[in-house]
C-alpha cells in the first residue's frame, strides 16, 4: 500500500468548486478542519487495509489531496500489484462524460435537452412528447431490453453503441413514452442518447469520446476499446468463489455465471464502447484530467444541473445536477449531510465517485474486486457522522 499527496487528484478540488458554484448545495464549514482531515485519513486508511480490497482510493478536502492510496492486486492470477499506472474500467461512471458530450453536441446545433427525440431519430418508435431530458433523467417506460430480450450471441456480436441501438430498435415492443417523476435506471436511455450524438455529430461515439480525451490532455492515460489490448496494464475483474449472486434475478443467467465465470466476469457492456458504460479505461491521472476539463465547462454544467430533481421509487434516491445521468443526491437516514456521486460496476469490479458538499470533500474509489468500493464510501460516511 502507498500513501501520497500526488497531483493527479487535483481535479477533485476543481470539481468541488464547480458543483458549489452551481448553487445546488453550499458547504457548511462549521467544523475543525484539522480534526476532519485526520478523521478522513484515519477512516480511509483503516478500511483500505481490510483484506480483499484492490484498487485506488483518493480523497480531497477543499481542493487539497489528503489521501491517495494504491493497494491490492491488479491481477489475482499473476499477483501484479495495483499502481498509479493501473487502468480501471469506469463502467456506468462514464455516463458522466456521455451527458457532457451530449450537451456540447446539442449546443453546436442550437438545440438543448428539451429537444424531442423524434426530431433527431425519426426511425425510433417514440412519443412526440419524449425529450432528450427524459432519457437523461431515466424517465421513460422502456424496460431492460439489452439484458432480457437480446441473446448472448447478439450482445457478443455488437461492437459499438450503434450496434446496441439497432438491437434496441429490433426488440422494442412498445412506443417509448415519458414517465415523469419516476426514476427507472436503464442503460438503454444512454444508448439512445448516444445515437443522438452520432446523428448530430456525423461521427461514431467512439470518435467523439476520443476527441474529449484529446481536448482534456488525458491522452496516454485513457484507453478506449477492449481490455485485452491493454495487456497487463489493465486491472482484471475478480469475483470471489463465495460471492452471493442473488442480485441476478434470472436463474438461468445466474447458473451460467457460476459455470462459465467462477472467478472473472465482464458485463455485456464491459468490452464494447457505449454511451451507457463500457470500453473506457482510465488511470487515476487520466480520470483526473478529463474531470478537470469537464468541470471547467461552466455552461455545460449549468445546463445539466438545471434538469429537474427526481426520486427513485425503489431506492428513494434523488438524482439531479451532474447526476441526471446516474449521479445520486442522497439524504442519509440519521446523517446530517448529503452526497452527490456516480457509481459504476459489474460482477468483479466497482467504481464510486462521491462529493460531499457540506464538507467540500470528494471521494474517488476504483476497485477491481467484487463489491469493495461501496464499503469504502460507507466507512467514510460513518466517520463523517461525528461532524
Amino acid at each position: 500500500m502507498s500513501l501520497s499527496v500526488s497531483v493527479p487528484s487535483r481535479w477533485i478540488g476543481l470539481l468541488s468548486a464547480t458543483l458549489l458554484m452551481t448553487g445546488s448545495i453550499t458547504a457548511k464549514n462549521q467544523y475543525d478542519d484539522s480534526s476532519l482531515k485526520e478523521t478522513i485519513k484515519t477512516a480511509l486508511t483503516k478500511v483500505a487495509e481490510v483484506p480483499g480490497f484492490s484498487g485506488t482510493i483518493s480523497a480531497s478536502l477543499s481542493g487539497e489531496t489528503i489521501v491517495n492510496i494504491h493497494t491490492g492486486l491488479a491481477n489475482q492470477k499473476t499477483s501484479k500489484p495495483v499502481s498509479s499506472d493501473t487502468y480501471f474500467n469506469l463502467a456506468s461512471a462514464s455516463k458522466l462524460f456521455t451527458g457532457f458530450i451530449l450537451h456540447q453536441t446539442l449546443s453546436d446545433k442550437g438545440l438543448d435537452f428539451d429537444t424531442p427525440v423524434r426530431t433527431i431519430l425519426p426511425g425510433l418508435d417514440v412519443s412526440d412528447q419524449l425529450t432528450i431530458a427524459h432519457l437523461m433523467k431515466h424517465e421513460t417506460n422502456i424496460h431492460g431490453l439489452i439484458y432480457s430480450n437480446v441473446s448472448e450471441e447478439e450482445r457478443s456480436a455488437a461492437q459499438s453503441n450503434a450496434d446496441f441501438y439497432q438491437l434496441i430498435k429490433k426488440y422494442l415492443s412498445n412506443q417509448i413514452e415519458p414517465v415523469t417523476k419516476r426514476f427507472r435506471y436503464r442503460n438503454e436511455h444512454y444508448i439512445i442518447a448516444g445515437q443522438v450524438i452520432e446523428v448530430l455529430s456525423g461521427q461514431p461515439f467512439e470518435k467523439v469520446l476520443e476527441q474529449l480525451v484529446i481536448d482534456s490532455g488525458a491522452t496516454g492515460n485513457v484507453f478506449i476499446g477492449k481490455r485485452k489490448a491493454l495487456g497487463d496494464k489493465a486491472s482484471i475483474p475478480y469475483v470471489p468463489e463465495n460471492f452471493d449472486r442473488t442480485y441476478m434475478r434470472d436463474p438461468v443467467k445466474k447458473a451460467k455465471l457460476h459455470e462459465h465465470y467462477p472467478r472473472e466476469y465482464l458485463s455485456p457492456l464491459g468490452e464494447q464502447v457505449t454511451t451507457a458504460g463500457g470500453g473506457l479505461y482510465v488511470t487515476s491521472a487520466g480520470l483526473g484530467k478529463i474531470l478537470e476539463y469537464v468541470s471547467n465547462q461552466k455552461q455545460a454544467l449549468h445546463a445539466i444541473c438545471a434538469l429537474d430533481v427526481i426520486k427513485s421509487k425503489d431506492t428513494g434516491a434523488r438524482t439531479r445536477g451532474f447526476g441526471c445521468h446516474g449521479t445520486r443526491l442522497e439524504n442519509h437516514e440519521g446523517i446530517n449531510f448529503v452526497s452527490m456521486g456516480h457509481g459504476g460496476g459489474a460482477p468483479g469490479m466497482q467504481t464510486v465517485i462521491s462529493f460531499y458538499p457540506d464538507f467540500n470533500l470528494v471521494l474517488s474509489v476504483l476497485s477491481n474486486h467484487q463489491g469493495r468500493a461501496m464499503p469504502i464510501k460507507n466507512a467514510l460516511e460513518q466517520a463523517l457522522k461525528a461532524f
